[in-house]
């Protein structure tokens, strides 16, 4: 039995594992639904999700992207530096247990008939004083974090309007521009600002959480 940590709840994961240690999905690429349709579609806009913790690691945050069109590789970063909830302990053993994300998204307006969402989890609690405030943090993807789960959805369409792109046609923006108010710094160690401006460096960052959503 391998413990685990994080994975999509709504939409759908892909597996029901939480313990996935090979990114971005695991031994289940986007590849092999190519000659599945997706049924389940989304409009672009704001769109809640939900994802959730099995084991507790103090202030490891999360990263939100967005697949290809039938591929997991050039993901666009949709929301990064999503604070973790430092609130509970989940028991690995009971699902009921489990540390619940609930926050909204926004997914571009796209043509894609088979997209996915990413959730990346740098496990910032094993990188010692690197990742204190003023740490030099660690880096994801295909970085310096050594520790780092994974969780993807299943395939969706996303049927955009009249104006919509092509996904491999899609030109990523700064994730920013489109959470322009997304903090720039949240709580680190012992209280002190953590610096959250660069995407994609990690140091322990964490936040309060209402009961409902972000």
């Amino acid at each position: 039995l391998a413990y685990s940590h994080s994975r999509w709840e709504c939409p759908a994961p892909r597996s029901s594992s939480t313990g996935i240690k090979n990114g971005p999905c695991g031994s289940q690429p986007l590849s092999i639904y190519e000659t599945d349709t997706a049924t389940d579609e989304i409009k672009p806009g704001p769109l809640r999700i939900i994802f959730e913790e099995s084991i507790h690691h103090t202030g490891s945050p999360f990263r939100i992207s967005l697949s290809s069109d039938g591929t997991d590789d050039d993901a666009c970063v949709l929301l990064d530096h999503i604070p973790h909830n430092d609130c509970c302990q989940p028991k690995f053993l009971d699902e009921s247990t489990y540390t619940k994300y609930v926050l909204t998204i926004e997914i571009p307006n796209i043509t894609c008939e088979r997209c996915s969402l990413h959730l990346s989890n740098p496990m910032t609690d094993k990188i010692g004083s690197n990742g204190s405030p003023s740490g030099i943090g660690c880096t994801d993807p295909d970085g310096s974090c050594f520790s780092v789960y994974y969780s993807c959805t299943k395939p969706f369409r996303i049927v955009g309007d009249e104006n919509a792109v092509q996904r491999n046609d899609y030109s990523c923006p700064d994730w920013r521009s489109v959470h322009e108010n997304w903090p720039l710094a949240w709580v680190g160690d012992n209280g002190e600002d953590v610096d959250v401006t660069t995407s994609g460096v990690y140091r322990r960052e964490s936040s309060t959480w209402n009961k409902d959503d972000f």
